[in-house]
């Protein structure tokens, strides 16, 4: 991974109050269910509590 890439996503991360694993984890189920695959909310570790 680039590191001005890296640094984007670690300043992301700081904004929206979350962990790097959060972000990656939504891009990837963002990208299962945009190729029709579910994926259950019980597997989302790191998702911050709204």
């Amino acid at each position: 991974m680039k590191p001005e890439l890296a640094a984007e996503i670690k300043n992301l991360a700081e904004r929206e109050q979350t962990s790097v694993a959060a972000l990656v984890e939504e891009a990837t189920i963002n990208l299962l269910k945009a190729r029709g695959i579910e994926y259950p909310d019980y597997l989302r570790h790191y998702r911050k509590l709204a």
